[in-house]
């Protein structure tokens, strides 16, 4: 188990002398950077994240990639997840949509698989990778999204939906929660002073955070704030040092200002001020009623209870008039009660291994921490939104298993090495 672990080291081919020596390692992470970064434009799909995948998880699978043993815990669900959606498909199986769907399903599968392998080593640089490569796609997301909402060079017909920032997405709602992850990878930075250039992302964080706020995401916002106030508990939990927990409390204090000046101005706008507090509530016209967004969820519920088989991937509004709104739902809907269950259990899973990995005392410790309030938050906003084709969040929850099970196993060794 040891060697599988720690296999990944790739070793370096000899080169003539006078030359340098080609190492599979920076390859990899070369990619692996290149993958993160493109991310942010999904115009169509397949997007460019889709082509520059294949050719990392090719560059990957060429040297000594492995997967933790504590993975299967994660393999499994998603097989007998992709399993129920195969079965549920199987009326559906000349439509192309609902196969398209399906194999959309798979793939995010297997990159949350691809994932946790990638993270198992070189983990803390790996998180250093994808945290620099996010940033600049988020900030690149969230500059075209604002361009679009102030209609600059006449971009609000490519980057707006709705009078919201959509940036290189499709949807607002996507973008928003897309942005989040970078957000709260720059804010528990300052919160532990790790960031080497503390202005120059400063300069990032607003320029996200105006790109979250401009989506007029009520799910974004709500992500962006818990994420950032789990994160600073979990810095102030974690660290031994009472310096840190100052800071984050006098960082938190101090953004918090910072971020009620700058509402107070933008807000200062009538056009922007009016939109914002039509958002700016609990639930929505469409939310209410008994068809609505959440009305709608107690009939879907009980017919679900008639159907093992499911309703069929994309066939919901057969029966109502918009998509569930809600990944769990949507996972008996699409995935049948096989689906479904297999769902819970790989949430169930990931939750474990996430509050058991945090804890751990490791170089990437930080970074895990970030990435895993971002994580368990999102999955929380699972019961608001369809988040399952997400490719980012298939990412983090991928880094969630890879790296806690190179912390779990970081934590043994250095047990073994005091005992």
């Amino acid at each position: 188990m040891s060697a599988a672990l720690a296999a990944g080291s790739a070793e370096r081919f000899e080169a003539a002398p006078g030359t340098r020596s080609f190492s599979p390692r920076k390859l990899q992470n070369g990619l692996l950077w290149l993958l993160i970064f493109s991310s942010f434009f999904v115009f169509f799909e397949p997007a460019p994240y889709e082509i520059v995948f294949v050719l990392t998880a090719i560059a990957f699978a060429l040297t000594e990639f492995r997967i933790a043993r504590s993975a299967a815990l994660l393999i499994v669900p998603l097989m007998l997840y992709n399993l129920g959606g195969a079965f549920a498909l199987f009326p559906f199986i000349m439509e192309k949509e609902p196969v398209f769907y399906i194999g959309i399903t798979f793939y995010m599968s297997v990159t949350a698989v691809f994932f946790a392998g990638v993270f198992l080593t070189d983990t803390k640089r790996r998180f250093e990778i994808v945290s620099q490569a996010w940033t600049l796609a988020a900030v690149i997301a969230s500059t075209c999204g604002m361009m679009g909402y102030f209609d600059v060079a006449g971009s609000a017909e490519i980057f707006t939906l709705y009078g919201r920032a959509t940036g290189t997405f499709k949807d607002p709602n996507v973008l928003g929660p897309f942005l989040c992850g970078p957000a709260i990878l720059l804010t528990e930075g300052f919160f532990t002073g790790r960031l080497k250039r503390p202005v120059l992302s400063l300069a990032a964080l607003l320029i996200i955070l105006g790109g979250i706020f401009f989506s007029f995401s009520r799910g974004a916002w709500g992500v962006t704030i818990l994420s950032a106030a789990l994160c600073g508990v979990l810095v102030i939990l974690t660290t031994h040092s009472p310096r840190i927990r100052l800071r984050v409390i006098l960082v938190g204090c101090a953004g918090l200002a910072l971020i009620a000046m700058l509402l107070a101005v933008i807000l200062s706008v009538d056009s922007i001020r009016e939109f914002f507090f039509e958002r700016f509530v609990l639930l929505q016209e469409y939310d209410e009623g008994p068809r609505g967004r959440f009305g709608k969820l107690a009939n879907a519920i009980s017919l679900l209870l008639e159907r093992p088989n499911g309703i069929g991937p994309l066939h919901f509004t057969d029966f109502f008039p918009e998509a569930p709104h809600n990944a769990y739902v949507n996972a008996f809907s699409s995935y049948g009660w096989l689906g479904g269950l297999a769902y819970i259990a790989f949430i169930a899973a990931t939750f474990r291994m996430g509050w058991t990995a945090v804890w751990k005392r490791t170089p990437w410790q930080s970074y895990y921490i970030a990435i895993w309030s971002f994580t368990f938050i999102q999955y929380i906003q699972g019961l608001q939104i369809d988040t399952d084709h997400w490719r980012h969040l298939w990412m983090v929850v991928g880094a969630t298993w890879g790296a806690g099970a190179a912390s779990l196993r970081h934590a043994d060794e250095q047990a073994l090495a005091a005992s």
